[in-house]
């Protein structure tokens, strides 16, 4: 096996290349996310990919959880919840996008949620209905899953139906930002950050900051 110790970003992170956890096998370092943890490159016996974290391999390697690209969970909720005819509701496809963006790097999402280092909770990563316990039913097919903090992980305290964003924010004045990979408003990121959208304005749209310099001034 090549040593892949050169490609890691420090001699603290222990290499996992190579390594097994369940069905995962570690097939390379990737990156360090937002949070800075390592992030593996891990390949499923099913074929899968994913980018799994030195913690959740740790995690899943002291638990009785499947560890796996997440084949498993999502069989084993299929089999679970199809008897409750879940799988072809609004809701079980809002849960199966959410972990897709977060853990599918084959998804297109997956850059602006997984790659960010943003997460669904544990309890909501094991089970379908936890989620559906926590969040209940969408109100309305105009209703979408958000996050009300755009930098926060997936989880019942962070995590709301709102109306779609085209609908809640579609005014002829509004101003759209790219802030961390991610296109919002400019009130959407007022409302994530605190900061008031006048400031938000003037450091972007009169000075020209990119939003990230923006937010970081407070």
């Amino acid at each position: 096996m090549a040593d892949t110790n050169k490609l890691l970003p420090s001699r603290r992170i222990k290499d996992l290349t190579g390594r097994r956890f369940g069905k995962l096998t570690v097939v390379c370092f990737s990156h360090l996310d937002e949070t800075n943890s390592a992030r593996w490159k891990c390949e499923c016996d099913c074929g899968g990919e994913a980018l799994v974290t030195t913690g959740e391999l740790n995690r899943k390697q002291r638990s009785k959880l499947p560890k796996s690209c997440g084949c498993s969970q999502v069989q084993s909720a299929i089999e679970k919840f199809s008897t409750h005819g879940m799988t072809g509701t609004p809701e079980y496809a809002a849960y199966h996008d959410m972990r897709a963006r977060c853990y599918n790097p084959n998804v297109r999402e997956f850059a602006r949620y997984g790659a960010r280092g943003v997460i669904v909770c544990p309890r909501w990563m094991e089970s379908f209905q936890a989620f559906l316990a926590d969040m209940g039913r969408r109100p309305s097919g105009r209703h979408s899953l958000e996050r009300k903090n755009v930098n926060g992980n997936y989880e019942p305290s962070n995590c709301e139906w709102v109306l779609t964003r085209k609908q809640q924010w579609n005014r002829r004045d509004t101003v759209y930002v790219d802030y961390h990979g991610e296109r919002i408003s400019l009130g959407e990121l007022a409302a994530a950050t605190g900061i008031s959208r006048f400031a938000l304005r003037s450091r972007i749209v009169t000075k020209g900051m990119p939003a990230e310099t923006a937010v970081a001034l407070g």
